[in-house]
């Protein structure tokens, strides 16, 4: 799905951040320890070479399950939020751990979600499918293993966060309802409703809970979770920044470029005199990672056809595109983002 520029103007110009400050919204981690260690490196060295008054990394949630290294996971956020300002969601998958320990039975639905892979990474050896006594040993057994740092972090996750104009939540909200009185339920394991309305919400929604192979980026929400457990991709990140002092903005746009050689189909939000730059069709599209060639500066508007970069998107070329449309034509935007909804 594309963000059209002319139908979604009045969307982008209400989305704004507080002055001075970038975040940094990472999807579902799920185990992948690797993954995760090696985007937080990616988000300190770019806090480095491009400071910000107040860097914030925001966790959408399921930290734990399906993939091999919950344990890791948790230490390594564990011992993140010392460095930087964090902000930790809690997504479906963290309500297991407390509900198993004291309702063993659990397990039946916790397994289908990959909690064995949790319990293997606590140092158990769980059956494929434990019955009634098997359950209350692993649920004594994850009780003494499990670090009680573990266990606070797990009872001190937020349900969501709000920041100027946007609002991150791991799984969504239910429309129609105020964001004040949303249903825990409902932030944590809302799908289909949320996902198919496309009517304006109070906030722009960040949010993940339901896997897409690429960023999904809408008029009114941006899912972020691309199944990482699975592809091996955390995360198509998004990185919101507002403009410090009313300073002008035209570094963040080739950096935002650069960035994306470094990580997978990587969408980047950008607020431009504080306000909501146009999404994966307007001030930068970086999608996939970038060849020797153009890994710096990525592509020059100028030096591609248009019809050569249809081509290249519609036949899933994952080498970097990072066209910088702020000069472009009118005419020229329209024509990639009416080209790229059609299909």
């Amino acid at each position: 799905m594309w963000w059209n520029p002319r139908s979604s103007q009045n969307q982008r110009a209400a989305a704004r951040l507080p002055e001075g400050l970038r975040i940094y919204a990472i999807g579902d981690i799920h185990g992948r320890a690797d993954l995760l260690e090696s985007l937080l490196l990616q988000i300190d060295e770019d806090c480095r070479l491009h400071p910000s008054r107040r860097p914030i990394v925001v966790f959408i949630g399921d930290y734990i399950d399906r993939g091999p290294a919950s344990r890791e996971v948790l230490d390594l956020l564990l011992g993140y939020q010392h460095t930087k300002e964090t902000i930790f969601l809690k997504g479906n998958h963290e309500t297991f751990v407390h509900r198993f320990l004291s309702e063993p039975a659990v397990l039946d639905e916790w397994r289908l979600c990959g909690g064995l892979e949790t319990l293997v990474s606590y140092g158990l050896k769980p059956s494929i499918n434990p019955g009634v006594a098997e359950q209350r040993q692993l649920a004594k057994a994850l009780a003494k293993s499990i670090p009680r740092s573990h266990l606070e972090f797990l009872d001190s996750l937020n349900l969501s966060f709000n920041c100027g104009d946007f609002l991150f939540v791991h799984a969504g909200i239910r429309p129609g309802v105020p964001i004040r009185k949303q249903r825990e339920e409902d932030l944590l394991w809302i799908r289909e409703e949320f996902l198919s309305c496309e009517q304006r919400f109070e906030k722009f929604v960040v949010h993940g809970h339901t896997p897409v192979h690429t960023t999904d980026i809408r008029s009114n929400r941006i899912n972020i979770d691309t199944g990482a457990f699975a592809t091996g991709r955390l995360t198509d990140s998004g990185v919101l920044t507002a403009p410090c002092g009313g300073a002008d903005n035209s570094s963040d746009v080739d950096r935002f470029g650069e960035i994306g050689s470094h990580i997978w189909s990587t969408i980047y939000l950008t607020i431009r005199g504080g306000r909501l730059g146009v999404l994966k069709s307007g001030l930068v599209l970086a999608a996939g990672v970038a060849g020797p060639r153009n890994r710096r500066a990525g592509l020059s508007r100028r030096r591609i056809a248009r019809e050569r970069l249809f081509r290249r998107w519609r036949d899933g070329t994952r080498s970097v595109l990072s066209i910088c449309l702020r000069g472009a034509k009118q005419h020229e935007r329209d024509y990639l983002c009416s080209r790229m909804k059609k299909s």
